[in-house]
């Protein structure tokens, strides 16, 4: 049982913090994913692509869950849905959709960061996610866009 992974204090982490982290949660799942990750990188979709821009490798892929068997069974088998159920006090936890970044050493690209929030923090409820209102609230949380690669 997954939920065994989540104390009390993991909880109280994941409510105040928005993440968690749950050290071996995924220890017998390594290689399932290893092996999904390198058929998605043989076998790369419609919206796949490298972002390295030619200095190095930076494999960009998304959505293809349905599609990459090993994929499949980390989401309808693996302990993922019962901690982030159990992390979120909820009964369920809803699968938005996976997304592949391989980053090959040496490569110069900056990794983008965005914030998974990034609407929610458009204060002026304009959908523009106007850049000036998230820097304001991410500062309000704490948190900070260490590149400015906030998605713009």
């Amino acid at each position: 049982m997954a939920a065994r992974h989540i104390d009390a204090a993991a909880t109280a982490d994941y409510q105040r913090d928005g993440a968690v982290c749950i050290r071996g949660a995924f220890k017998d799942w390594v290689g399932t994913i290893a092996a999904g990750i390198e058929r998605n990188m043989q076998n790369r979709s419609a919206m796949a692509s490298d972002i390295a821009n030619g200095k190095g490798s930076f494999f960009d892929d998304y959505c293809n869950w349905e599609r990459i068997p090993e994929f499949v069974d980390v989401v309808r088998n693996s302990p993922a849905a019962e901690l982030a159920a159990a992390a979120m006090q909820s009964r369920s936890a809803q699968f938005f959709h996976d997304h592949v970044l391989v980053k090959e050493p040496g490569t110069q690209k900056p990794t983008p960061w965005r914030h998974p929030d990034r609407q929610l923090l458009d204060s002026d409820r304009s959908g523009q996610g106007s850049d000036a209102a998230a820097d304001r609230r991410l500062a309000q949380m704490g948190q900070d866009d260490p590149a400015g690669a906030l998605a713009r």
